[in-house]
């Protein structure tokens, strides 16, 4: 071998550490932990980036909270009435007028809220407070 061809051949081998030192950067960082509960990735028009604190994704400007679909997953307030007014579900005058009224229920097995009959309370139409498709199901 000439000395051309040894130089030649340095080179690569420099090249062929360099790139199993990434490798083995890449290897070390840390991986998102996926777990059940309050701490599930979180995606909003883009994937975001990796929070090493909470091990979820943290969404990075995009859509704003808008969901793949198109719509804003978030409901602010109340889930049942969709009142802002600083209460929620557990403390709600309407769920507890509904209660009363006995058009929906607790579910004695899992304490979930369920029409009358004992059915789950529909989910559509998508996006809106309970009590509104508790309406839109009895009309």
């Amino acid at each position: 071998m000439n000395s051309s061809q040894e130089r030649a051949l340095e080179s690569v081998n420099n090249q062929v550490q360099t790139l199993k030192q990434a490798l083995l950067n890449v290897n070390a960082a840390p991986r998102p932990q996926f777990s059940r509960g309050f701490n599930k990735p979180v995606f909003s028009g883009n994937i975001g980036m990796y929070n090493p604190n909470g091990g979820a994704y943290m969404p990075q400007g995009g859509t704003g909270g808008m969901g793949m679909l198109g719509y804003d997953r978030r409901f602010g307030g109340c889930s049942f009435c969709g009142g802002n007014d600083r209460h929620f579900m557990s403390s709600c005058l309407v769920r507890e007028e509904y209660m009363n009224r006995g058009i929906i229920k607790r579910n004695k097995n899992n304490n979930r809220l369920v029409m009358q009959n004992g059915d789950k309370i529909p989910t559509y139409p998508l996006n809106t407070p309970i009590k509104s498709r508790i309406d839109a199901h009895i009309k």
